[in-house]
């Protein structure tokens, strides 16, 4: 083992992870409007830790592109820098060119690349969307209720520091109790009474479900709310506007603090509010739920990681046993990296797709995997062509770049569809992995002999027949075929099924009877009625946007073209913009079949 070249990966590893912790926890440019604290308290650690890893790949991607180019060291102002560091002629020290980019991304032309970067994968991460996306769901004209449990609390630490609030008022505590004990009361009059005691409420809210890397030191708020608490009793509630705007402040802190606490800890977007509700919050109305995957890819990258190991060690031993060229750490350690990265890649991508089909409604399917196929194909190809082996390879052969670049881009259309694909039902979950497995590790067999022979076909012998092909070389090709083969069923089945598995358990696990698919399926209320349109569907009912307006109780009637109809009762309306009627409907078990039918209708 070569001691110089673990010693340069180590240093390149330090150089990277110093680097991006630093910069991925940092706000681009400047923090949002309003918002205090790192870009970590806005985030769970799980998700935190997987667009950290995005960025980290990306940097890996500068390092490994610069170090491909043996160019730049042949460059007349780059090559005594060479001489001076006692490098060789090809830029072999990887920790050099992690210094490099970590320069490079710091110069201010190309710093707002970084920046744009960054603020990318924040956006993609929901920093800090998620935390105010939650804070929005409270009520406004029905903000907090405490609940009895922290109205206990609020009444002891009154009655027993009431009176530090400012002592040279007498009976401070008690004027402050009495306001509590009419606490429903001064709440139906909006008076400043209620908003301080309020905002005191929400203060313990804040204490006790906040922890203090985000709520921090307490002490200014506590003594601004005494500062205020003892102006308000002595004006008797008088220039309360003044008092309300310090008060709002307050207020607006200790609720983004709570959120953050609640996103951090819940990934579900129905646990968060139901954590909401328990703080004490009124929230408006929840219609479906979202599974979350960021926890499976995380998975899946550990899986892709072990089989890239095992397959490249495979590889390896049976191009030993054929050529002599030896096996070196080096190699193993680029090859391992290639298929670990042009595989994320694959996932990452059909999670990008799958994610703009989510925002931008229904796309055709076929386009959509053909998307990801040429978008993981592309990022592959660009880490291949930069590695200086397989550059001086296949340098006068691009055929063999793009095909070892699509060997691997082939899994990312089978991460696609298992990311929207609806299977609820267990067996159905097993039998789509298999099936997904089995396709794969057929297409990736049939690849893995291309990639062998693209790159040694300007070299290799004619083949005669079919079993020529295989059997030539000590067998090369069945041993190439049968790698192929193990790894695309084994990524496809445990890919496919580890995230069919996450999504059904997410879906079962919400608050709902029937899991919702979101929709655009154009109906009719009555079979004369205006147009409408279903914006998702269960088994058990729908959400529709129109035009009329119904009340909740009304009975109506959804025809489906070239369905039938189906008779509902309105559970819930929403009004919308531009005068739309959002309604949840509740569909009868009777209509199930017409019902089934519009499921299918969905994709």
């Amino acid at each position: 083992m070569d001691i110089s070249l673990v010693i340069d990966m180590i240093a390149t590893a330090v150089i990277v992870i110093t680097f991006s912790v630093i910069r991925f926890n940092a706000w681009p440019r400047h923090s949002p409007a309003g918002i205090r604290g790192k870009p970590f308290d806005f985030i769970s650690a799980k998700r935190f830790v997987a667009f950290f890893a995005v960025y980290v790949l990306s940097v890996l991607m500068m390092i490994l592109t610069l170090h491909g180019i043996p160019e730049l060291t042949d460059h007349a102002y780059l090559k005594p820098i060479f001489e001076q560091w006692n490098l060789s002629a090809h830029g072999d020290s990887y920790a050099f060119w992690a210094l490099t980019v970590v320069c490079i991304v710091s110069v201010p032309p190309l710093k707002k690349f970084e920046e744009d970067w960054r603020n990318r994968l924040h956006m993609l991460a929901r920093i800090p969307r998620d935390v105010m996306e939650l804070r929005n769901r409270i009520v406004a004209a029905n903000r907090f209720t405490p609940s009895p449990f922290y109205y206990r609390i609020a009444k002891e630490q009154i009655a027993e520091a009431g009176k530090e609030f400012s002592p040279q008022f007498s009976l401070l505590e008690q004027r402050w109790l009495e306001y509590l004990e009419n606490f429903e009361e001064e709440k139906r009059k909006g008076s400043i009474f209620w908003y301080f005691l309020n905002c005191v409420c929400l203060l313990i809210v804040a204490k006790h479900t906040c922890p203090y890397r985000i709520l921090g030191s307490t002490e200014d708020t506590e003594r601004k709310l005494q500062d205020l608490g003892s102006l308000i009793i002595a004006r008797n509630g008088k220039d309360s506007q003044e008092y309300r705007k310090d008060l709002d402040e307050i207020t607006e802190y200790l609720e983004i603090c709570i959120c953050k606490s609640i996103v951090k800890k819940h990934e579900n977007a129905v646990d968060r509010v139901r954590a909401l509700e328990n703080c004490g919050f009124n929230t408006t109305h929840e219609d479906y739920f979202k599974p979350k995957l960021t926890a499976s890819f995380l998975q899946c990258a550990a899986g892709v990681a072990l089989v890239s190991v095992v397959s490249v060690l495979m590889i390896l031993q049976v191009l030993a046993n054929i050529t002599p060229v030896p096996v070196t750490l080096e190699r193993f350690v680029t090859w391992t990296l290639g298929s670990f990265l042009s595989f994320t890649v694959a996932i990452m991508a059909a999670a990008m797709v799958a994610s703009f089909k989510g925002r931008s409604g229904s796309i055709n399917q076929a386009v959509a995997m053909l998307v990801c196929l040429v978008i993981s194909t592309l990022a592959s190809a660009i880490y291949f062509i930069v590695v200086n082996e397989l550059h001086l390879r296949s340098e006068s052969n691009p055929i063999a770049r793009v095909t070892l670049a699509l060997s691997f881009g082939m899994l990312s259309p089978v991460v696609y569809r298992a990311i929207v694909m609806n299977t609820l039902d267990q067996s159905e979950v097993k039998r789509f992995a298999v099936t997904q497995g089995m396709i794969l590790g057929i297409v990736m067999a049939a690849m893995q002999c291309a990639v062998s022979y693209t790159f040694n076909m300007r070299t290799a012998e004619p083949y005669t027949s079919v079993l020529h092909f295989f059997t030539a070389q000590e067998n090369k090709m069945m041993y190439m075929a049968a790698i192929g083969f193990m790894k695309g069923a084994v990524l496809g089945t445990f890919i496919s099924y580890l995230i069919q598995y996450t999504k059904r358990a997410q879906l079962l696990k919400s608050l709902r009877q029937y899991p919702r698919k979101e929709v655009e399926i154009p109906v009719r209320l009555s079979e004369t009625g205006p147009p409408a349109v279903v914006l998702d569907i269960s088994q058990g009912g729908m959400k529709i946007t129109a035009q009329t307006v119904h009340q909740i109780g009304d009975k109506v009637q959804v025809d489906i073209f070239n369905g039938g109809p189906i008779e509902a009762l309105v559970r819930w309306t929403r009004k919308k913009s531009r005068g739309r009627l959002e309604m949840g409907l509740l569909v009868p078990s009777h209509n199930i079949p017409t019902q089934n039918f519009l499921l299918q209708e969905g994709g």
